[in-house]
């Protein structure tokens, strides 16, 4: 990022010229040194962006960042859509590098984005990666203006994508998209194994680790029910399966395992809501 545009945010924040040239002279002017054949090469030095390792730089890239949210509210008030006929729009969604935008597909709105866009880049002295670049279609638009939409932004075209982790597609999810998380459960369950580790440390394990990934999938999709009655089983087996790998004796029901901590049982506070999908 070019060091004058949070330069320019501090002093438009209103901190004193000072205060605001010591915070740069923080992340400004790093140096590099490579390692060659076991030497230490002369220093380069650096010209833009900002040392990761630095407490403060994440602060100034957020300040930087809150240039292009600036630029939705200022300029593109017609951007966005509603989730509900009486809310306010929804245009964008800023977290770090990731940026995910809501507008209808219209050729006035799409060329208004790609001006906010360009000057931003302009402001910051960086660059929109096509390549990492994706939209998603709604059903409702035809071929021949995916087409000239794609032409002014040069974005990807997908059916799906994936924005922190939740997965954004415009049918209802089955099954099979949660294939990969399944996948990814029975691996980490087979990686812990249940050899040299006794119930009680199972039981932890289950609770503290392994629950939170259904929970965090179900407070922001609607999952179908069978996905997670899947991981309950998996659960279910991990606990009670013998050394061997044999299947063991499950002891205690697995509702009675969900109750409540209140009510003197065990371990999980895991319930689902009452729907099937």
């Amino acid at each position: 990022m070019c060091w004058t545009t949070p330069k320019q945010m501090l002093n438009n924040l209103g901190f004193p010229i000072k205060f605001a040239s010591l915070l740069m002279e923080c992340v400004m002017e790093p140096r590099f040194s490579i390692l060659i054949n076991g030497c230490n090469s002369k220093c380069i030095e650096g010209r833009n962006g900002f040392w990761q390792c630095r407490p403060l730089s994440p602060v100034l890239f957020i300040l930087c960042s809150q240039l292009l949210s600036n630029a939705f509210i200022n300029r593109g008030m017609n951007l966005g859509i509603k989730i509900f006929p009486n809310a306010q729009k929804i245009s964008h969604m800023l977290y770090v590098n990731d940026v995910l935008l809501f507008l209808d597909a219209k050729l006035k709105n799409i060329k208004k984005l790609k001006k906010i866009l360009m000057d931003y880049c302009n402001w910051i002295g960086q660059v929109i990666n096509l390549q990492k670049s994706s939209m998603l279609f709604g059903k409702t638009i035809v071929w021949m203006k995916m087409k000239q939409i794609t032409n002014i932004l040069g974005f990807n075209v997908v059916e799906e994508m994936e924005y922190l982790g939740i997965k954004i597609i415009i049918r209802r999810l089955r099954k099979s998209d949660f294939q990969i998380l399944l996948d990814k459960l029975l691996k980490r369950l087979n990686a812990w194994g249940n050899r040299f580790i006794s119930l009680v440390r199972r039981l932890i394990l289950v609770k503290t680790i392994f629950l939170t990934l259904p929970l965090f999938l179900s407070t922001h999709s609607l999952i179908p029910l069978s996905i997670l009655k899947e991981f309950d089983k998996l659960y279910r087996n991990y606990i009670w399966d013998k050394h061997d790998g044999s299947h063991g004796i499950h002891f205690v029901a697995w509702d009675a395992l969900c109750k409540s901590m209140e009510m003197g049982d065990v371990v999980f506070n895991q319930r689902y809501p009452e729907f099937d999908l």
